[in-house]
């Protein structure tokens, strides 16, 4: 039962300071630490559920003008985002279970790729060969930085210009160590 309880514990503490849910943490000791604990199950179902949060995104497919819409926590506004679009045939949703807010968005090519960590931002721009045959400022891709639902209220045009971002190009690749201090 002391492994199983540990066990238990470590599951909880990790997945919740991964999600940045400390509040939970402190709720659950009390009840991880009793001596007797006869619901180890139903409190691992409560930390599947508190785990399994989703992102959701609308984004436009078109190939010449591919966007990111919007960005939510919840499937609800997505939907009502969504069933707001009168020409929605160019419009899909997307649902990533293993992102949460905050996040990154990387566009690269009219695609974009959705990362949770700073190490994995770190790993993505590691793997891009500098060009030393380019202008020192043509851009690669684009790196945003999400921490909270975005979505175009007005229209249905490419507002992403209004969320925090890095354009990378020479310059950022060559200085990736100083690439967090900025953000």
């Amino acid at each position: 039962m002391f492994y199983t309880q540990l066990t238990l514990q470590l599951m909880l503490y990790i997945a919740l300071i991964k999600i940045n849910k400390i509040s939970y943490c402190r709720k659950f000791h009390h009840f991880l630490n009793t001596p007797y604990n006869p619901c180890g199950m139903q409190l691992l179902i409560c930390i599947i559920n508190v785990i399994q949060q989703t992102m959701i995104t609308i984004e436009n497919t078109k190939r010449k003008n591919n966007f990111i819409l919007g960005l939510f926590k919840s499937v609800e506004n997505a939907e009502k985002t969504f069933n707001g679009i009168s020409q929605n045939k160019s419009f899909k949703i997307f649902e990533f279970k293993s992102i949460i807010f905050p996040f990154y968005v990387f566009e690269e090519d009219a695609k974009f790729k959705y990362i949770q960590t700073k190490d994995e931002v770190l790993n993505y721009l590691k793997s891009i060969k500098i060009k030393d045959d380019i202008d020192f400022d043509d851009c690669y891709c684009s790196l945003f930085i999400i921490k909270k639902e975005f979505a175009s209220k007005k229209d249905l045009l490419d507002r992403m210009g209004v969320l925090e971002h890095i354009h990378i190009d020479n310059r950022v690749l060559k200085n990736l160590d100083n690439l967090f201090s900025d953000l």
